[in-house]
């Protein structure tokens, strides 16, 4: 069972990271950005493009290291812990 929560939650998350790649250009912000400085946009396009990379690192040990991950002991629980915290 806790394989499958984990397997789940990887997939929901790669999910969330797909999304993420559409809000360039779902919610304009290239207009946004054209209204701001030009080292703000940078600053926001920057931080949403590390939570990209952590969603798509979060979704790949979750996917192909589930089995690690179920038994909560060392850096699996400190995984565990974090991604619970996130969310």
């Amino acid at each position: 069972m806790n394989n499958i929560c984990i397997y789940t939650g990887g997939i929901l998350t790669l999910l969330m990271a797909v999304f993420h790649t559409t809000f360039y250009k779902r919610f304009r912000w290239a207009e946004d950005f054209s209204k701001i400085s030009p080292r703000n946009s940078r600053i926001f396009f920057t931080i949403h493009l590390a939570l990209l990379l952590l969603f798509l690192l979060l979704a790949f040990i979750s996917i192909f290291y589930n089995s690690e991950l179920s038994r909560p002991v060392g850096l699996a629980f400190g995984i565990n812990a974090g991604v619970a915290l996130f969310w």
